[in-house]
């Protein structure tokens, strides 16, 4: 009896296992395909769902990014960690020549998105005042705000910089 329970579960557990394969907490298909032909070699791969957009944390070459697709499986966005050393040298010697050269960098992102020319956000700080500072490629700062303003996400809107 006890052999034909434990051939019981261990069915249970195999039949459970195939019918997870290939589901990624409901995320279409068609998003999880562009995603792989876009990012190949994307590891640590965590999707989520945030409102009408699919998201995808992920890795490629030790660099953390977040990718989003909307409901049409296309590809809108991605964030991507920049350390500033591997921040191009124009960005480094706007934001040095800059009022906030004094100013501790926190974090540095690169934004690619399917409607505006990349461009980079970097979170500095001054004890209890915070900036982001938003520059081009070209070192051109785009937006200068004291909020932690992220509307750059909002994927709805077009952005004004």
């Amino acid at each position: 009896m006890k052999r034909r329970n434990s051939m019981l579960s261990m069915l249970f557990v195999c039949i459970t296992f195939i019918s997870c394969q290939g589901q990624s907490n409901g995320i279409p298909t068609c998003v999880q395909d562009n995603f792989k032909k876009m990012f190949p070699q994307a590891v640590d791969v965590d999707w989520e769902k945030e409102g009408k957009f699919y998201t995808v944390d992920f890795e490629i070459n030790t660099v953390d990014k977040e990718a989003w697709f909307d409901n049409d499986c296309k590809w809108r966005m991605t964030e991507s960690d920049v350390l500033y050393a591997n921040l191009p040298q124009i960005i480094k010697t706007a934001v040095e020549n800059s009022n906030y050269s004094a100013w501790r960098i926190e974090d540095i992102d690169y934004i690619e998105r399917v409607d505006h020319a990349s461009f980079y956000v970097i979170e500095i700080e001054q004890g209890e005042k915070e900036r982001l500072l938003f520059y081009d490629a070209f070192g051109k700062l785009l937006k200068d705000t004291t909020d932690r303003d992220e509307s750059y996400k909002n994927l709805n809107k077009t952005l004004n910089f």
